[in-house]
């Protein structure tokens, strides 16, 4: 595919919260299923549930990056005085890539049907909104959620706080919350029953 930014520079994509996206035809399109993108650093632990702390480097196929040079200097990393890369981490992280590459239109699908429920619930509340992002194909697993009142940081020490629920990230008006494929049914009744 064309080179999307030139042959001399290298485009590397921080893709913390998509992992997600190889998995699912629902989600937006990830950073190297375009061909733009010559690697992405993609967290596994925010999306995909696997110990915290955990990523991957994925290379894109465009050449650019060798996938031999990476490869060896993960060896480097991990051969060395025993402070190198944790065999547990990497156990956790090949787990969670196998478990997704086997079934994860149906783990990303259930995020997506919770997200939904969690959405139509609110509608139903008169003094809680969802955004409405249109202009692009948007994470159907994010909310973001404003509460008449109630400023961003206000929202995430209530329900951090007082609820104990997980809160993405807050802006001045709003939070975001993000319905990973690790929520379960009593999750989603919690932050409903919260908002």
């Amino acid at each position: 595919m064309k080179d999307c930014i030139g042959d001399d520079r290298l485009f590397i994509v921080d893709e913390a919260h998509g992992a997600h996206f190889y998995f699912s035809s629902a989600c937006p399109q990830g950073a190297l299923e375009n061909g733009c993108a010559d690697a992405a650093v993609t967290s596994l632990h925010k999306m995909l549930g696997s110990i915290y702390g955990t990523a991957i480097v994925n290379v894109g196929k465009s050449g650019k990056i060798e996938k031999d040079k990476v490869r060896m200097m993960h060896q480097m990393m991990a051969a060395g005085d025993g402070d190198g890369i944790s065999p547990l981490l990497v156990a956790d992280v090949e787990g969670c890539v196998v478990a997704f590459r086997d079934n994860g239109e149906e783990l990303v699908g259930n995020s997506i049907k919770k997200a939904n429920q969690i959405k139509a619930a609110v509608k139903a509340l008169s003094n809680v909104k969802l955004a409405n992002i249109i202009e692009y194909k948007a994470d159907p697993t994010k909310l973001i959620i404003s509460i008449d009142g109630l400023s961003g940081a206000q929202i995430w020490d209530l329900l951090e706080t007082k609820y104990k629920i997980n809160i993405e990230k807050v802006t001045k008006k709003a939070a975001i919350i993000t319905v990973h494929a690790h929520i379960n049914d009593e999750d989603v009744t919690a932050l409903i029953a919260a908002l």
